[in-house]
């Protein structure tokens, strides 16, 4: 974006929908109710770029991170669930690797 004053162009960070989903479910009144993230086929994406810290995340739930770009804790809240569907009949999901059909 360009600031109006000084006429520079940077990038501003804003919070993707994981982070406004995460932010929604940790809300005081919306703790006891499940809310859900679901990625359809999963296996065609490059999941290191796609997760980056929630690849750690999703292994390790009552842990955070600090977030590359911000510098803010993250975690994920307990009530937030991640559900990634994948066609079995596509060759490309030999690409998952164990690890994240685990998580």
């Amino acid at each position: 974006r360009e600031d109006p004053e000084t006429r520079e162009v940077a990038f501003r960070l804003t919070a993707g929908p994981l982070r406004e989903l995460a932010d929604l479910a940790s809300r005081e009144g919306n703790r006891h109710i499940p809310h859900f993230l679901i990625i359809d086929e999963i296996n065609r994406a490059n999941l290191a770029k796609v997760f980056g810290e929630l690849y750690f995340l999703l292994e390790y739930r009552n842990k955070s991170v600090r977030l590359t770009y911000s510098g803010d804790d993250f975690a994920l809240p307990p009530n937030l669930f991640v559900i990634g569907t994948m066609n079995t009949a596509d060759r490309s999901i030999a690409l998952v690797d164990a690890a994240m059909r685990r998580r």
